[in-house]
Order: structure tokens, then C-alpha cells, then sequence
């Protein structure tokens, strides 16, 4: 048995709906995230719907996954997602700054 991680990036779901911006909890900043700002990179997708990618899109990949002889570990589905995690890629490999940035992120909830 094979597992794969798949990041999809932003897909045309009711969470992308321009209405939703106005619900976005301010972006904090978080010492030592790998990440860019979330909410930036998120509204300027919002703002521009054609950014994202259509859910039946999805479909069609999964199918390819659950098929696969030997499926790669991680699977993006468009390039916005691997844009998107590159810079995690680069500068976090075994994940010890997105557990870090995610425990400093959910500290703020305190």
C-alpha cells in the first residue's frame, strides 16, 4: 500500500466564493513561518476567480492515483499548488517549522 499527499490548491468551492472575504480573520504574523502571508496570497485569488481550479477537475486525478502501480508521494493539480508549496518544499522538508509555525498559529487562539 502506497499513500500519496495530495495539494490540490485552490479549488472553485463555495470557501472561494468572493463573499466569504469579508469573513477572513486578519493574517498574524508567525515567527519563523516558511510560508508568505495567507490571506494576501488568498484574497488575490479570490479577487481573481479565474485563479482558481474547477472541482471536476479533482475527479479525474484521484482516479489516476487509486490506479497507479507505484503513485508519487505528493500530487499537486494545478500549478497555482505547486507554486504554492514550493517554498514549504524548499525550506521545510522533514516539517519541523510548519509544526512549529502551526502551534504558534493556534497559540494565538489562547
Amino acid at each position: 500500500m502506497k499513500t500519496t499527499i495530495v495539494e490540490p490548491g485552490p479549488v472553485a468551492t463555495d470557501v472561494m466564493a468572493p463573499r466569504r472575504l469579508a469573513n477572513l480573520l486578519p493574517y498574524e504574523e508567525i515567527p519563523h513561518s516558511p510560508y508568505p502571508d495567507p490571506w494576501d496570497l488568498l484574497s488575490r485569488i479570490i479577487a481573481n476567480t479565474g485563479g482558481v481550479q474547477p472541482v471536476e477537475e479533482l475527479g479525474p486525478i484521484f482516479l489516476d492515483l487509486l490506479a497507479a502501480d507505484n503513485p508519487p508521494l505528493r500530487r499537486q493539480s494545478a500549478p497555482r499548488a505547486v507554486d504554492f508549496v514550493a517554498p514549504k518544499l524548499a525550506a521545510d522538508l522533514d516539517g519541523s517549522k510548519v509544526n512549529e509555525a502551526s502551534e504558534a498559529y493556534l497559540a494565538l487562539a489562547d
